[in-house]
């Protein structure tokens, strides 16, 4: 067994001026790659620890690691590249530590950066460029010295020596064009985003003086900044493929028409960031744009009617979705890169969807079981529902991100007394889940329009209302919406006479409602039974977290649908109808929440079944096979006599009509037949064997009620 960590007096006196730095890491486990790096707190870059902490101290000697927080004057270089390692440390004397591979080592610096970089290597021949190494800059830690490895290794201090100070001048003169900063994937993102809100594009080139800069690589070139210019010679970047440009000094960028604003003066240059075109200012810029020369070209009539509104597409090679009334975010499933644009192929947005749907913005990063746990305990803090529920629901919510997947959907229904939480939780998955469209007292035309157009999750409120007023438009929606490629069909009256129109409305369904529903819906239903909150919950609902969940569930749709994230079906553990409600949230559930889903399932079917055999059906079925046992010889049994045993002991108001008596017997699978005057029906073995499975053995059962 290893000795506890201890973090080394001297990076403690180093990291002093910075104040408290330090943080919990996980516990390494031998041959485990993911063990032993990761922070364990969720809000770590908040909470750091004094190096004496007795939280801290007690969780070192339990075996874990620790790391020290970057940013605020302290940042770092991860290098594994051992030609970087050697340039670098022949430039700048500073902390070394080394990994417990042996192989990366980190470099503390303090520098006037504000933004992360990526060193990467020079283009091969496919033109794709090597990480090579990270400047650190913020939202980063470093695992401290002192720390084990998953190999065996400890990391320690390689060269104890004060941190250096190191500008952004001097890293660019040790690694060069190698050196990329986040802003500068910032700028092309933003010329993207100019070039797709122009409609048209203004070559980078025609704009600035490429005579003063000098060619770096086949796609940039560098040089001083023709507006404030640069000591260094070297803080101004153009990319002509990307069309973008950016200035290092202001950490700023963009594409031809932000240049445009900083060179006449509209903006400074710091000020050239994201979202600063607008308005007034935008078409002031524009003006000048179409005074050089450059315009839009008209659509042709054409052209229009070929475009097609969408929120969002999964196609071959790209997957988009809409983030605002004017733009997609693009994902490429090769690559993995993302682009802003108005216009996909033929596809734009919606305008106005925001209104009723509300978008993701943006993507996140994330870690899978992370994120899951982090939806989950999203839905604890506020909710109060059975254990179970908080699975169940976390999977669901997972699955409306991956709804191209499946070929049928389990709806979410939450049933029960008036103020009983059923609104509430509607609230909150709306936070959640993928394209959320809540409604309570929208007209059945238009929800039907939104779903054939928008493909939202369904979050549908007082169904008792719909089933009241509008029942058959209800349970069409409902029953042609759980199964792909079974369309609604309505009938519209237009003034040239009456037109069949078909609506597609696969997809989820959240419902809340005072009243069940008709068995057909309900066995689509995965059920809750709702009472009044107990516990301590907000009034409020935290929606800003949940948008913050939401964009990591982008992130997830658009690598599950790359084929980068695999969801594998289970085996084959429930029948029919349970197993299309349970095994699309099997499938997403980490293997470790399966096993709740699991017992769940079993207990539903036990529910089930009990419920089966308590049924009209049942009772009435029994009655058949107690005669037939009592009278083997005979193929024929009048509704008189069924509907005689079955009344025997039932007080008046509670006993069973001929009329349904015989109309059982026809839905149980039994052939009718004329019995004298009377009715009655024919048995044969096959389907009293039939029935026996459905219901049970029933060897010479009594009749009690």
């Amino acid at each position: 067994m290893r000795e506890p960590v201890k973090i080394p007096k001297e990076l403690i006196e180093k990291l002093k001026p910075f104040g408290p730095r330090f943080i919990k890491v996980s516990k390494p486990i031998l041959g485990d790659k993911k063990s032993g790096k990761g922070a364990i707190e969720k809000d770590w870059p908040n909470h750091p620890y004094e190096a004496d902490d007795p939280e801290l101290v007690k969780w070192l000697e339990g075996g874990g690691n620790y790391g020290f927080i970057l940013g605020r004057g302290l940042y770092a270089l991860d290098l594994d590249d051992p030609e970087l390692q050697t340039i670098f440390e022949s430039e700048v004397d500073t902390l070394i530590i080394q990994s417990g591979s042996e192989i990366g080592r980190h470099y503390p610096i303090r520098s006037d950066s504000t933004d992360n970089a990526v060193i990467l290597d020079e283009p091969d021949e496919n033109k794709k460029r090597k990480n090579l190494g990270n400047l650190q800059v913020r939202n980063k830690y470093v695992v401290g010295p002192g720390s084990n490895h998953y190999t065996g290794g400890t990391y320690k201090i390689l060269r104890n020596c004060p941190i250096a100070w190191v500008d952004k001048e001097k890293l660019f003169e040790i690694f060069g064009e190698g050196l990329v900063w986040t802003g500068q994937a910032r700028s092309s993102r933003l010329s993207q985003k100019e070039t797709s809100n122009l409609g048209f594009e203004i070559p980078i080139a025609q704009i600035i003086d490429m005579s003063k800069l000098r060619q770096i690589s086949d796609q940039e070139w560098q040089g001083s900044h023709p507006i404030h210019g640069s000591d260094s010679g070297t803080n101004f970047c153009v990319n002509k493929v990307k069309n973008c440009w950016h200035c290092f000094r202001c950490n700023s960028g963009g594409g031809p028409l932000s240049w445009l604003a900083v060179k006449n003066k509209l903006i400074r240059c710091d000020q050239a960031q994201k979202a600063i075109l607008r308005g007034k200012l935008f078409q002031d810029t524009l003006d000048i744009a179409e005074k050089l020369g450059f315009k839009k070209q008209e659509m042709s009539k054409e052209e229009k009617q070929k475009l097609q509104k969408t929120c969002g597409e999964n196609l071959e090679n790209f997957i988009f979705e809409q983030i605002s009334d004017e733009a997609f975010l693009i994902y490429n499933k090769t690559s993995g890169e993302t682009q802003e644009a108005s216009r996909v192929d033929n596809f734009i947005p919606w305008p106005k969807m925001d209104k009723l749907i509300k978008p993701v913005t943006k993507i996140a990063p994330f870690n899978y079981n992370n994120l899951w746990f982090a939806v989950k305990q999203y839905l604890k803090d506020h909710l109060e529902i059975i254990d179970v529920g908080y699975t169940i629901m976390t999977a669901w919510i997972f699955v409306t991100w991956v709804v191209d997947l499946f070929n049928t959907v389990p709806y979410l229904f939450f049933f029960g007394p008036h103020n009983s939480g059923k609104t509430w939780a509607l609230k909150i998955l709306s936070a959640v889940v993928f394209r959320p469209f809540r409604t309570g007292h929208t007209s059945m035309s238009s929800i039907f329009r939104v779903c054939a157009a928008w493909h939202p999750t369904l979050i549908l409120d007082e169904t008792e209302d719909y089933m009241k007023h509008n029942r058959s438009a209800i349970i069409n929606i409902l029953n042609s919406g759980y199964t792909r490629g079974f369309p609604a069909v309505r009938v519209e009256e237009r003034e040239e006479g009456f037109a069949i129109r078909t609506f597609d409305c696969f997809g989820f369904k959240a419902l809340a409602g005072t009243e069940e529903f008709v068995p057909t819906l309900k066995s689509r239903c995965i059920t809750f039974n709702m009472s009044k909150n107990t516990g301590d919950y907000p009034d409020e609902i935290d929606y800003s977290r949940g948008q913050s969940l939401r964009e990591q569930l982008l992130m997830l749709r658009f690598q599950a649908m790359a084929n980068k994230i695999k969801f594998e079906k289970p085996p084959s553990i429930f029948k029919s109808r349970l197993r299309e409600l349970l095994t699309p949230l099997l499938m997403v559930a980490p293997e470790s929440e399966r096993e709740e889903i699991i017992r769940y399932g079993e207990e539903l079917t036990k529910i089930t079944q009990e419920e089966e055999r308590s049924s009209d059906d049942a009772i009435i079925f029994r009655v058949i096979n107690k005669i037939i046992e009592e009278n083997p010889q005979i193929t024929k049994i009048s509704i008189r006599e069924i509907a005689g045993e079955l009344n025997m002991n039932l007080p008046l108001g509670e006993t069973y009509s001929h009329v349904k008596v015989g109309r059982t017997c026809a839905r149980l699978g039994f052939q009718t037949t004329r019995i004298g005057s009377g009715r009655g029906i024919r048995w044969t073995k096959m389907v009293l064997e039939r029935l026996k499975l459905r219901f049970g053995s029933v060897k010479s059962v009594a009749i009690s009620f």
